[in-house]
Parts: structure tokens; C-alpha cells; sequence
């Protein structure tokens, strides 16, 4: 009961729309520019580093907030909360709001749930920065960090980082149903590789 409670709560705290919230502040629509994903990265890409900034510190916000008030009922409620903050910021109830891949939510909320695993997935995100191919290395973090989990045998996280790992790679694909043939293929070769939407 108390990982439901912790999950639903955690939707409801990742559905906030950081990213569309200060594009609109800014005049900048996130989803029709850069990238078209409403999350820090694309707004960095639009507006610099200050206001990307800003963006990642209410989304590590809502994200702490709701895995500590989840934690009270123990490593599973704090998994079962990051697994629903990033759901929440992915998929969002609020008409007319599209949702962003939670790369974020997932770092933040694996930090607390499963520390030193998601310190190495962090280094595969700095290499994706150094070489300006962020969603291709952000990709393959997501994919060795189950991985880390297991090594580092924590049950909670292993799970925390599957879900992870399903939801970011769903997210990237999502919209893409619509095509079919060669360009389903590109759509997903862009999404999945490059985290864009296709070039037409």
C-alpha cells in the first residue's frame, strides 16, 4: 500500500512542467525548438546555461521531495516514488503538456535510491557532453545501469533502474507509431541514437 501511495505521489510531483514553464516565461517554445523534449537539455540548447540550470533545480526539487517523504516507508517506497516522478514527468495528465525523457528525475532519484551506480552512469553522461553527443552516451548509460545495480546488489535499485532504462527508451519512442516502413526505422534510429525528432 505504502509503494502505491509513494507512487502516485511521485506521478503527481513529476507531472510539474518545469521546462514548458520556463520556456513560456522566456518566450521559448520547448517542444517546437531544438530538440523538441521539454527538459533541461533542450533549454539549455535555447535559452543557456542559466535558465537550463534553473529548470534542473525544480526538477531535482519535486524529484527529492518526493523520494525523501517516500523514504519514511523504507528503500522499496523511495524506488516505488523515483519510478513515479519519472513516469509523471514522461507522461503528465495535463492537457496539452508533453512530457520530457526524465533523464533527470532518473539521476536525481537514483542518487538517492542506488548512490554509486548512478555515479557511473554519470560518467557516461559527461562524455556525451564532452563530445556534444549527449543522447547517444545518455542511451548507452541507460542501458549499462541495470547492470550496475546488479553488481552492486541492491535489490531496490536494480528494479529503480530497469524501470528507468523501459521508461526513458518508451518515451524516446513514443510519437513514432504513427509512421511506418523506412520512416518508422528513421524516427527510431533518431530518437533512440541521436534523443531528436526526426529530420524530414
Amino acid at each position: 500500500m505504502a509503494g502505491l501511495i509513494a507512487l502516485a505521489g511521485g506521478y503527481l510531483a513529476g507531472s510539474l512542467p518545469s521546462a514548458i514553464l520556463a520556456g513560456r516565461l522566456l518566450g521559448i517554445d520547448v517542444v517546437r525548438s531544438g530538440s523538441g523534449n521539454p527538459g533541461a537539455s533542450n533549454v539549455a540548447r535555447l535559452a543557456g546555461l542559466l535558465p537550463a540550470a534553473g529548470v534542473f533545480a525544480a526538477d531535482a526539487g519535486k524529484t527529492l521531495a518526493a523520494v525523501m517523504v517516500a523514504s519514511i516507508w523504507g528503500e522499496w517506497a523511495a524506488a516505488s516514488a523515483a519510478v513515479g516522478v519519472v513516469v509523471g514527468h514522461a507522461w503528465p495528465p495535463w492537457p496539452g503538456i508533453r512530457g520530457g525523457r526524465g533523464l533527470g528525475e532518473i539521476l536525481v532519484g537514483g542518487l538517492v535510491v542506488t548512490t554509486v551506480p548512478t555515479l557511473a552512469m554519470v560518467g557516461f553522461l559527461a562524455a556525451g557532453v564532452f563530445t556534444r553527443r549527449l543522447g547517444l552516451f545518455a542511451l548507452v548509460g541507460m542501458a549499462a545501469y541495470p547492470g550496475f545495480t546488479v553488481l552492486w546488489g541492491d535489490p531496490p535499485g536494480i528494479a529503480f533502474a530497469a524501470a528507468s532504462l523501459v521508461l526513458n527508451v518508451a518515451r524516446r519512442l513514443h510519437g513514432s507509431a504513427h509512421r511506418s516502413g523506412a520512416g518508422l526505422r528513421a524516427a527510431w534510429r533518431d530518437r533512440l541514437l541521436y534523443d531528436r525528432e526526426p529530420v524530414t
